[in-house]
């Protein structure tokens, strides 16, 4: 484990995988580097604070590819550090979004009781004063990044945004999940997130492989988990769709529904989850 600048903790998962926890917000942001023979990707590479490159490049001398899970600034705020940079074209307009100040600003008056709380401090101004993206190349579902001897899939699953998706590590059994699952809940009211029933289709598409990995590694919380959180998830959104969940009111103008040990989050008025008009900004809650 090495640390950098106190902003970045380097955990080897193997000795050619690494999970680079950035602490720059009270949640760290998990991004993680899987070498080849021939080249590296980079699975999301968070806020954008301070720059991934100088660390990455003490754990590999190969060419980085980064690749994100979904196009929030929290996972792709680093990209501003790297030239080859994917997203799925579903969340472009989210990406652009949340470089937009404006937008940043609303939500901070909208949420402002969450905001004020000093550990949010750096996230916010590194969120106002976002460092210019490369424009990322189109992710599609089935693609294969071929690092050498070691091959990654895309797995298209929509549900935190319209963008989500799972890295398969082919040959290590390991599903790097994003924001799609993890050991503390889910957030499906957010600009761009989509209906439960859709999450809920993600989660039985990944079940439908789940002999291909024995492990998961999601962008924040606990790490590793176990693949039975999917079930979890899974069943939690059949609650909500059967009305058989309990659904508990949470501030910012949504529902909370608890499941064992996990929880998804949804929104009171599905207007939240609308992407604006071009010029527009969204519709946060009233």
């Amino acid at each position: 484990m090495a640390l950098f600048k106190d902003k970045f903790v380097v955990v080897e998962i193997d000795a050619q995988t690494w999970l680079i926890e950035e602490h720059y917000i009270g949640t760290p942001c998990y991004c993680y580097l899987l070498e080849g023979e021939d080249s590296a990707l980079l699975i999301d590479s968070g806020i954008g604070g301070d720059d991934l490159s100088k660390v990455t490049s003490t754990l590999t001398t190969k060419p980085i590819t980064v690749a994100a899970t979904h196009g929030h600034f929290d996972h792709v705020g680093g990209n501003a550090y790297f030239k080859d940079t994917w997203v799925h074209p579903d969340d472009f307009q989210v990406m652009a979004l949340q470089q937009n100040p404006a937008y940043i600003i609303a939500l901070l008056k909208y949420q402002s009781k969450w905001f004020i709380k000093p550990f949010v401090a750096p996230f916010v101004k590194a969120a106002l004063k976002p460092k210019p993206l490369p424009e990322p190349k189109p992710l599609k579902d089935g693609q294969v990044f071929d690092l050498g001897d070691r091959h990654v899939e895309v797995i298209v699953t929509p549900g935190h945004s319209t963008g989500s998706l799972c890295f398969l590590d082919k040959e290590r059994k390991i599903l790097y999940t994003g924001d799609m699952v993890c050991t503390m809940g889910i957030l499906l009211n957010l600009c761009g997130s989509t209906d439960v029933k859709t999450y809920r289709d993600s989660m039985e598409k990944l079940l439908e492989r789940k002999e291909e990995f024995t492990t998961l590694y999601a962008g924040h919380h606990q790490r590793p988990i176990e693949p039975v959180y999917i079930e979890r998830y899974l069943a939690c959104a059949n609650s909500i769709l059967d009305n058989s969940g309990i659904k508990e009111e949470m501030g910012h103008g949504s529902w909370v529904v608890n499941y064992q040990d996990i929880r998804i989050e949804i929104p009171k008025n599905p207007r939240m989850c609308e992407l604006p008009k071009p010029g527009q900004l969204p519709y946060i809650g009233e």
